[in-house]
């Protein structure tokens, strides 16, 4: 502070003077406001309006299904759980979204204010606030609960008198956890895991880990039920999530070039190998090094799962994002040019791997001038409702579902097929969809089963509208390639048996709930072939539906089975009639794969599901296969 003159500190006002700069002074230089301020400057959370798409129609469904308080693992059947929009605040419904922005505005604050205080043990306390700054406006796509857990797991562990830190890892860990399980079922479980191996790591485990179990579990029941839950479905949101979870790897693979080309995946390795080294070097000695160790590599597992499975750059890049901030939270001590060599880096890369169209913006003045418009969106409720009827026009005007479409829809159950349940939201229809809503998500065979039950059963919706995606989507109307028709197969037979064409125009088509029109399968042909063999399907007889059953092509030898834990299953490929390809999710087929239905029973182009298969041809990996042909007869 600048030097005062004697007459002045005679002056009656220096004293009352003198005490209030004692307090501010101190409090420009606090950790807490540094962080905030790191906050402003970086700042990425924001309000995102309505708008149609796949990406966008499930954000819709789960801000739907949270805003019924639809039940989750029954009704509705998804990789996120029922706090899903605490993930992203969407104008949906606007106060679920100001949750979600609260929620996020949160975990960003402490991130900024940790990451602050993390480096601050390394580097002066200017260098860390820049350092952060410098990192977080060029890693804008990183997971901020995960990475905000491992960091105070190993602060917990960094020292054997950590003050705060374990009761943060204890108390906070857990309940941000059990909170992370009814959002998103990847991050919840491996949060949990983190702040228990570090807790475990620790020589006074048998004094937190009990403390870290109660609050765990208080808070999970505690948000179960405040997210409209009960206890009747909890056990089938825990078997349904399993389905999701295992069966991810298997069916959701892909590959396509990034920003990093062919050197994407050994960069993620060695980022993630040099991450568990330099956590272990910069923890003391013993348990909590180990401990260290494995904290970091399960963090790094799940973030390189992210990055490999869906091997695309928006993928890709969080990996590289949430790595350079993990850098951060690191104890570098005397190793801190290695630290910042390693932070600069991985900040590089993520800016690198980010895609064309998600590049990060390192100009702070433009984050503190979102930090103001999201603000004034907070506090200004209507501002947005206007925000979200201004989009929910443009919605309307793309839809374009005409009157007597909408008619048929008016006070009757609704499904939308294959994934555009944002239409439901925009003309707000009866929302009763299959509980794994979007088709592509059903990707074993027991949620294709699930599907189909809900179908076939009496409560199952009375109408589905469904879209024309080759409108939207091209010549290719499904993610990855694969073919509609199984997306997924048994769900695809039984709409057929049990719903009828009311309406349809060139986009839209409504189908209504009928008696089951299908009888028993009777089997046609058994053969036994192989991955890349040819075989001819059997002639359809007029009036039923020709399906194959297919044995074989599911992850079962155990070499598949690590490669598909460590990265992802290899790819199945079918061909019909030597001409056309698609991905074929292993999962899925053995549930009967539609090959022929005939005009009358087949729906109306252009929504016809039949591929007309005159040959089948399976390819991929090697080995034997057992192909079951059965018919089934409609009348």
């Amino acid at each position: 502070m600048p030097a005062v003159s004697v007459e002045a500190r005679r002056h009656p006002k220096f004293g009352r003077a003198q005490r209030i700069a004692d307090r501010i002074w101190p409090a420009l230089g606090s950790i807490w406001l540094l962080g905030t301020v790191v906050a402003v400057l970086s700042w990425t959370i924001a309000f995102a309006p309505p708008a149609s798409g796949l990406d966008e129609s499930w954000w819709a469904a789960m801000y739907m299904a949270a805003h019924r308080g639809m039940h989750f693992g029954t009704h509705v059947v998804f990789t996120y759980g029922p706090l899903a929009f605490l993930r992203q605040p969407w104008l949906w419904y606007p106060d679920l979204a100001v949750l979600g922005f609260l929620y996020s505005a949160l975990l960003y604050v402490a991130l900024c204010v940790s990451l602050v205080w993390a480096l601050g043990r390394s580097f002066r306390l200017p260098w860390a606030v820049l350092f952060t700054t410098l990192v977080l406006l060029a890693t804008p796509a990183r997971d901020l609960a995960l990475v905000l857990a491992a960091i105070w797991c190993l602060v917990a562990l960094s020292e054997e008198q950590s003050g705060c830190a374990v009761w943060l890892v204890a108390v906070g860990g857990a309940c941000l956890g059990a909170i992370e399980n009814l959002v998103e079922l990847r991050s919840g479980p491996v949060i949990w895991a983190l702040c228990a191996l570090s807790l475990c790591a620790r020589r006074d485990w048998r004094r937190f880990l009990p403390l870290f179990a109660a609050a765990g579990l208080l808070t999970f029941i505690a948000a179960w039920f405040s997210a409209g839950q009960a206890i009747a479905n909890l056990p089938a949101f825990v078997r349904t999530g399993a389905e999701i979870v295992t069966g991810y790897s298997e069916a959701m693979g892909l590959s396509s070039p990034s920003t990093l080309s062919k050197l994407a995946v050994p960069l993620i390795i060695a980022i993630a190998i040099g991450l568990v080294v330099a956590a272990a070097l910069t923890t003391p000695r013993g348990r909590r090094r180990t401990g260290a160790a494995i904290v970091t590599a399960l963090a790094a597992f799940a973030l390189y799962k992210e990055a490999v499975v869906r091997a695309e750059a928006h993928h890709e890049v969080i990996f590289f994002s949430t790595a350079a901030v993990l850098a951060c939270g690191l104890a570098w001590g005397r190793s801190r040019i290695l630290g910042a060599v390693a932070i600069a880096g991985s900040a590089t890369l993520a800016v690198a791997a980010a895609p064309s169209d998600s590049r990060p913006d390192l100009n702070p003045a433009n984050h503190v001038r979102q930090t103001v418009d999201q603000l004034r969106l907070l506090f200004s409720p209507n501002q947005r409702n206007r925000t979200t009827f201004f989009f929910a026009i443009g919605m309307g005007q793309r839809y374009g579902l005409d009157p007597r479409t909408l008619g048929l829809l008016k006070d009757q159950t609704v499904h939308i097929d294959p994934w555009e349940a944002a239409v439901a939201w925009l003309y707000r229809l009866r929302w009763d969809p299959l509980p794994v809503f979007q088709s592509y998500s059903a990707y074993t065979s027991t949620l294709d089963r699930l599907n189909a039950d809900t179908l076939r059963g009496r409560n199952g919706p009375t109408r589905i509208l469904r879209e024309n995606t080759r409108l939207t989507e091209g010549t290719l109307p499904a993610i990855d390639s694969r073919l509609p028709a199984w997306e997924p197969p048994q769900t695809t037979v039984t709409m057929l048996c049990n719903y009828l064409q009311l309406r349809a125009t060139m986009r839209w088509q409504v189908l209504g709930k009928t008696r089951n029109r299908c009888g028993d399968p009777v089997t046609v042909a058994s053969v036994a072939s192989r991955f890349g063999s040819v075989n001819q399907v059997p002639t359809n007889k007029p009036g039923g539906i020709l399906i194959v059953k297919v044995e074989g092509t599911t992850v079962s030898s155990l070499s598949e089975r690590v490669r598909t834990l460590l990265a992802r299953a290899k790819f199945r490929y079918v061909t019909l009639n030597g001409s056309s390809t698609y991905r074929l999710v292993p999962g899925t087929s053995a549930d009967g794969l539609l090959l022929d239905a005939p005009p009358g029973i087949d729906y109306p182009a252009p929504f016809n599901l039949s591929p007309n298969a005159r040959t089948i041809r399976f390819s991929g990996p090697t080995g034997p296969l057992r192909l079951r042909f059965e018919r089934i007869p409609v009348g």
